[in-house]
């Protein structure tokens, strides 16, 4: 092996080495789960806006705030990203997809909404809607 491939490769252990220990240390263990879970399709996770203000003290702390709005505003493209900064692998599954707003289907949870005449809810409880 040639001596620059041999430091790339010393490289990248090093790396790998300093996510497994920020990972074992990191304060944020149990909300990178928790976007892990969202990003990968969990189907039986809290719902995002009670688990997002409970959480956003410690998110606000650790994040820079343009991650921390992004992921307050626009989780859809945020999630990947946060990931990807604590070094947490990921395989963003299709039902990650409704988080953005398939027709049908709640952006809370992913529930298939139900409609009734003027009325429209997710039975999970996310919201319940009346128009004229």
């Amino acid at each position: 092996m040639s001596a620059g491939r041999a430091r790339n490769v010393e490289r990248r252990s090093d790396r790998q080495l300093e996510r497994s220990i920020f990972r074992s240390v990191c304060p944020m263990k149990e909300q990178l789960a928790y976007l892990k879970a969202v990003i990968e399709g969990e189907p039986a996770i809290e719902r995002w806006s009670d688990w997002f203000s409970r959480n956003e003290g410690v998110l606000s702390a650790h994040l820079s705030r343009g991650q921390f709005l992004r992921l307050k505003l626009g989780r859809i493209k945020a999630i990947p990203e946060v990931l990807t900064k604590f070094g947490v692998p990921f395989t963003p599954s299709s039902r990650y997809e409704w988080l953005g707003g398939i027709p049908g289907r709640c952006r809370e949870c992913g529930g298939e909404i139900q409609s009734q005449g003027n009325y429209a809810w997710c039975p999970n409880g996310c919201f319940k809607l009346h128009w004229h």
